[in-house]
């Protein structure tokens, strides 16, 4: 029932109306702070896929951050990475020996034996990973733990998914606006009573009305 609990609280948290970035940090600290891990990172990919970095962080007491801002690290690197997400789905290893020798060196040289990596994805593709590292001993990825991990996934993907598209719907329409003002005729948008609801700026400067004077209008 706690785990129930803990995935609906995400839920309930990741999606609320604020601040994007404080709603992954708080997913981190939630699901970190429940399972008691020693961190919790969202990385995400950048250069069109071909490298990633780390976005956000969340620490347990008495570990050291290993936050570096603007830091890429390419793919073809870490090829393994890329190669387990498409092979298994995910990157799970009680031991890091257990991974493949590029990955456990990376690991091991910033004081990991366990980690917990799983994909998050925007329009079926990897768009970044959420992971969790054990600093202190080897960890066993329950399976209620491993649930936990895989619904936070899926969360962080649909919450990626919609800011992506939201962005995108925003880029057009700066697009159409700047597209829309830069017409050296007149456009007049009307509803469907015949009232002006929209003008471009050519009619604004070449008529001299206000923008408000000129929606009061037919």
């Amino acid at each position: 029932m706690r785990d129930i609990a803990i995935v609906t609280k995400l839920a309930i948290e990741i999606t609320k109306n604020d601040d994007f970035d404080k709603q992954m940090n708080r997913a981190l600290e939630i699901v970190g702070e429940y399972l008691q891990v020693s961190r919790a990172y969202i990385f995400i990919n950048e250069d069109d896929g071909k490298s990633f970095s780390n976005r956000y962080e969340w620490c347990n007491e008495g570990i050291d951050s290993e936050f570096e801002n603007n830091i890429k690290i390419p793919y073809s690197s870490l090829s393994s990475v890329l190669k387990l997400f498409e092979e298994k789905g995910r990157i799970k290893a009680e031991d890091i020996s257990e991974l493949p020798k590029d990955l456990a060196m990376t690991l091991k040289a910033r004081g990991i034996i366990s980690v917990a990596a799983y994909p998050i994805e925007v329009d079926n593709k990897l768009y970044g990973f959420v992971s969790f590292d054990e600093c202190f001993d080897n960890r066993k990825w329950y399976k209620s733990e491993v649930k936990i991990l895989e619904s936070l996934s899926i969360l962080l993907s649909n919450e990626f998914e919609k800011k992506d598209i939201l962005e995108k719907l925003q880029r057009y329409k700066d697009d159409f606006q700047l597209f829309f003002d830069t017409i050296e005729d007149f456009i007049i948008i009307t509803d469907m009573s015949g009232k002006i609801v929209e003008v471009n700026k050519y009619i604004i400067d070449t008529l001299k009305y206000t923008n408000e004077e000129i929606k009061s209008k037919t």
